[in-house]
């Protein structure tokens, strides 16, 4: 964290190509990949840094602002590592992406903290990162039933 107060984003973060290959293999439908960096792994893209050259720039935190509700099938999330350390921000932000996501949702992240969301189904799956030797942790989210809200 910087001394202001925002976030450190990291710009060369790379998946193993089993880790991409896995990533891509349980996209369903369109996918917005939030927090992208220089991946491309999602059809469409968002990240703050616009030297990224992401489809869409912006802070995660404004995805209300920045994406319709329900307009992707899958949202890839790859949160900045010190980002799930703030519960109550991560668990906001995963509220916003339940409501754009129609079918699935795919946070990748590096602890075993993962909410529930009423009317999702979660899973957890493992995975290494190029970057170091840090497990690096899937959960995989589908939605069981499109009547129910998506609350945190």
């Amino acid at each position: 964290m910087n001394s202001d107060g925002s976030n450190v984003y990291r710009q060369a973060w790379h998946f193993t190509m089993d880790t991409t290959d896995f990533l891509k293999s349980n996209i369903r439908g369109k996918c917005l990949e939030v927090c992208s960096g220089e991946s491309r792994i999602g059809d469409i893209t968002l990240d703050i840094d616009a030297s990224l050259n992401p489809d869409i720039k912006g802070d995660m935190r404004d995805l209300d602002k920045l994406v319709e509700p329900g307009a992707f099938g899958t949202v890839l999330w790859d949160a900045p590592f010190n980002f799930y350390y703030k519960l109550d921000e991560f668990t906001r932000t995963l509220k916003k992406i339940a409501s754009i996501a129609t079918d699935r949702i795919i946070v990748v992240g590096s602890n075993m903290f993962a909410p529930g969301l009423l009317g999702w189904k979660r899973t957890l799956y493992w995975g290494a990162h190029e970057a170091n030797t840090r497990i690096r942790l899937i959960w995989i989210y589908d939605r069981i039933d499109s009547r129910l809200p998506s609350l945190v």
